[in-house]
């Protein structure tokens, strides 16, 4: 209940979003920011207002998007963040398990990958990222989904709490 809520706000608001920088970097049009207006009705609750995001839901195995650097900085350091994956199931949205894979692109030629899983509950899991320096970008994909990983409808994925240190030039 608590992230369903969250899930069905932002992504309706996912229609309306445009690119935006905060903080040295580039948020696609994939991403929204869940305010804590919106939020309010529900348990759970953003640590720092605005700093949810939500995906535009897509299926599993499909990349959801990414964060870049912006031009005024020359890398980032991705440190951690919380994250959750929610669908529509019978008209209702509710956490789901999936996995999840972050990708960390240092240049043309090197990345570095995290697969980390959720367990469908009320809460984020929370990711320390090891070794994700020098980046350009950090993409998302929600790999799989579902109780037997076999979910073929859209998932959204949910972040929070996201922790980096831009270098700048």
């Amino acid at each position: 209940m608590k992230l369903a809520i969250l899930a069905a706000l932002s992504t309706l608001a996912c229609a309306a979003s445009q690119s935006y920088f905060v903080g040295g970097l580039s948020y696609d049009d994939q991403f929204t920011v869940a305010r804590r207006a919106k939020v309010a009705p529900t348990l759970y609750r953003p640590k720092k207002n605005p700093n949810v995001l939500a995906l535009a839901p897509k299926p599993p195995g499909k990349p959801l998007g990414s964060v870049r650097k912006a031009r005024t900085v020359d890398t980032f350091e991705a440190k951690k963040i919380s994250f959750a994956c929610v669908t529509d199931q019978k008209g209702k949205t509710m956490p789901v398990n999936c996995t999840v894979l972050f990708e960390g692109t240092q240049d043309s030629h090197l990345s570095k990958f995290e697969t980390l899983k959720y367990a469908s509950t009320p809460r984020l899991q929370k990711v320390e990222f090891e070794g994700f320096t020098d980046l350009r970008t950090l993409g998302f994909t929600v790999q799989k989904a579902g109780e037997d990983d076999k979910l073929s409808q859209d998932v959204t994925l949910i972040l929070d709490n996201f922790l980096y240190v831009v270098n700048s030039k």
